[in-house]
Parts: C-alpha cells; structure tokens; sequence
C-alpha cells in the first residue's frame, strides 16, 4: 500500500459519517478517490449539468447555491472540513440539483457517482451513513424554512451567525471568530435579503456589542445575546 494510499485512508477515519465503515469499504473508496486543489471562490460544479462526483471537503469550506426564478442566488448550506457534499445526485438523475463553490482554499476528494452508488449497493452501513447524512440536511432545510416563515430579517441573520459561530467558530482574543469569510453580500444570500440590510443589523449588533465587524471577519463578542436575538428573545 503506498503511501498516498495510507494518508487517504488516516483522513478517511477522521471523518464522522464514516467512522462505521469496514476497512475493506474505506479501502475500495479511497482506491476511487481523485485528490483535487480549489482556488478561493472556484466553482466545483453548477446547477443543472450531470453529476459525475461525490465530494468530501478535506479542508477549506464550500457553499451550496441555487438560483431563483428571479435570477438571485441562494446560498443553501455552508459545508466544512470532513462533510460530504454532492450526494442529491444520486437521487436526481445524475444532475447536480445546486451549485457548489469554495469560500476559500479547499482541498477536496472526488469519488466517482457511479462508484459511490455500487458501494451503497453492497455496504449496509455505507448505505445507512448516507440516510444520516441526507437525514441532517433535512432537517437543516427545515430549520431555514422555519426561520423565513416565522422570523423577521433581525432574526434570521442571529440565527445564521449563531449556526456560522457554532460550526465554524474559533476562540481568539477578540471573541469567537467566525472562520468562514463571507462577504455582506454572501450574508444577504444566506438569509435571503438585501446586502444593505444585512450592513444595517451588523452595524446595530456593533453599537450592542453583541458583534465585533473587522472587515471580512465577525466575532462573536457576546454569544448569549447572539442566542436570544436568534431565537426572538429580544
């Protein structure tokens, strides 16, 4: 086994959704795995044309999008280090149903659908990792329906801070840093409003001291007040 082979499979077992895989199965999957470098802000694929890959993000993170009948983009989920992504295919037709694009510098594995799709045929656990996977982003997808159904843009933007600070978030002097650098205007397509709008909470959250704004990056200077505001408290 060379040693290419051995460091695919070390990372393999560092990810959560495959940690009940046999070594035989993380042994076919990383024989099948194309190691591929992402510029920032690099398009992995885009809605509507076939899918040939499943990704896992080794480092770096990506946002899912997708493009309204009005033309505006919609970021979906935020993926970080160790998630899996392009998976939907699977049960569309062989079409991406979202476009993918990096943040910032990624590295990711791509793992050929149609090889990913004989390995669910014969794995059991392989099959029920992937109902877990698609099982979170369900509920992930209903959380954001709740959250444009019944919260105003205060919010929603709280509420989207609080899931950035917890998943991407990051102890520094200055509070919790959210890793994730997203542009006022990525935050407007996250929450599903206007770039201006999104630049008038965050100077209100600023004046509260509830957020530290130092360009591209937020802290999380109160957390607990971040909370309330997210789930309407204030």
């Amino acid at each position: 086994m060379d040693r290419e082979l051995i460091a695919v499979l070390e990372q393999l077992r560092e990810i959560p959704i495959f940690y009940k895989l046999s070594d035989q199965t993380l042994e076919e999957i990383a024989n099948n795995i194309t190691i591929k470098d992402y510029r920032a802000d690099e398009l992995v694929y885009s809605e509507g044309e076939p899918s040939n890959h499943i990704y896992i993000v080794v480092s770096g993170r990506v946002k899912i999008t997708k493009v309204s009948s009005t033309g505006r983009e919609k970021i979906l989920h935020i993926i970080r280090e160790n998630e899996m992504f392009g998976e939907q295919a699977l049960f569309e037709n062989g079409v991406n149903p979202h476009s993918a694009k990096t943040i910032e510098k990624a590295l990711l594995f791509q793992i050929r659908l149609n090889t990913f799709k004989k390995i669910i045929d014969e794995d059991h656990e392989c099959a029920t990792m992937l109902l877990e996977v698609m099982n979170l982003k369900l509920r992930q997808a209903y959380r954001q329906i709740i959250n444009l159904s019944f919260k105003d843009t205060y919010s929603r933007l709280a509420s989207r801070l609080f899931k950035l600070a917890r998943d991407h978030g990051i102890e520094e002097e200055k509070g919790l840093l959210i890793k994730a650098k997203l542009t006022q205007q990525e935050l407007a397509d996250y929450v599903g409003t206007s770039r201006e709008t999104i630049s008038r909470i965050l100077s209100d959250m600023v004046q509260k001291e509830i957020l530290i704004v130092d360009r591209h990056r937020i802290y999380i200077k109160d957390y607990q007040a971040l909370k309330e505001v997210a789930l309407g408290s204030i």
